[in-house]
């Protein structure tokens, strides 16, 4: 028989604040483990994945214009065990992302926004690397008819290792 099979748990936990003037500050922690296991030479993969995030929404300017952000951190442990020996890796994320959306009028939204993000990790064949891109956006997105929407935007990428991007 074959073998082969992932096994894996989640504990996801989740709470919020509702604040006034329909404002909401969000919180969200996931614990995830997993097993995989491969034929024909007994591999496996174990990870363990630590992730949360604080969101916060708020409503304005009659409630036209929606301001969203939010923060989060992740964690990932990987332990390999392979034809040619166990190895391991660690690693994190972290970011940040903040965006208002405008309903100009009924036919037209405008977002703008802008995000970090920074990761960094570590192995037994890998030594450390950390890389961060940071981004702004903008979109509009438009509604002549119920049947149509045409959507255009623009995004400028600054990465650590490969410059920026438009």
């Amino acid at each position: 028989g074959d073998d082969d099979g992932r096994s894996s748990l989640a504990i996801p936990a989740r709470a919020g604040i509702n604040l006034p003037n329909a404002g909401r500050l969000g919180f969200t922690l996931r614990r995830t483990g997993s097993t995989t296991d491969y034929d024909p030479r007994d591999q496996s993969v174990d990870t363990e994945e630590l992730a949360g995030a604080i969101t916060f929404d708020m409503p304005f300017w009659e409630d036209r214009a929606n301001l969203s952000a939010q923060m989060g951190y992740a964690q990932v442990e990987r332990d390999y065990d392979s034809t040619f020996g166990p190895f391991d890796y660690l690693g994190e994320r972290r970011f940040a992302r903040a965006q208002v959306d405008v309903d100009a009028n009924d036919w037209n939204t405008l977002t703008f926004g802008v995000e970090y993000e920074r990761y960094a990790g570590s192995g037994t064949f890998q030594a450390q690397i950390s890389n961060s891109i940071g981004s702004i956006f903008g979109l509009w997105e438009m509604r002549p008819a119920d049947w149509l929407t045409i959507t255009g935007g623009l995004r400028n990428d600054a990465h650590s290792q490969f410059d920026n991007n438009l």
